[in-house]
């Protein structure tokens, strides 16, 4: 008798559910339409986090107001609430040219190092170990 799959973590799931479903093998997808069929409100909290997904790696903030309005009579009303609060700064972002992503990157890095050494070494070392990474 094969044994069942493990069930998904939660980031798991909502990694498959952020995820285009074309880019899922076809186990992901079953388990996905499974999911939603038995939440619809996954299934449009999905959708929705698609969409803003799309919005910010497209670069036109054009369709802010509209996500904004379906965001607020959803499950994500409280991230949509947030973003209105501040959509200024939203399409800010996702029309500019700029981005931390790298330095983020770098930071996180170094902060991983950091708590592994802390405590173990003085500060020169820990220095000549950031510099060596």
């Amino acid at each position: 008798m094969p044994s069942a799959a493990p069930r998904p973590s939660r980031r798991r799931c909502a990694w498959l559910l952020g995820c285009e479903r074309d880019d899922l093998t076809a186990a992901e997808r079953s388990y996905v339409e499974r999911l939603t069929a038995a939440e619809p409100a996954l299934a449009t909290a999905s959708i929705l986090a698609r969409r803003f997904a799309a919005l910010v790696r497209g670069g036109d903030a054009s369709g802010l107001d509209a996500w904004i309005a379906s965001a607020t009579e959803s499950d994500l009303s409280g991230l949509a609430t947030g973003v209105a609060r501040d959509k200024a700064a939203v399409a800010a972002a996702i029309t500019g040219p700029w981005s931390t992503s790298p330095v983020e990157g770098h930071i996180n890095r170094l902060k991983t190092l950091k708590r592994s050494m802390y405590g173990r070494a003085g500060y020169d070392v820990l220095r000549a170990r950031m510099l060596a990474a």
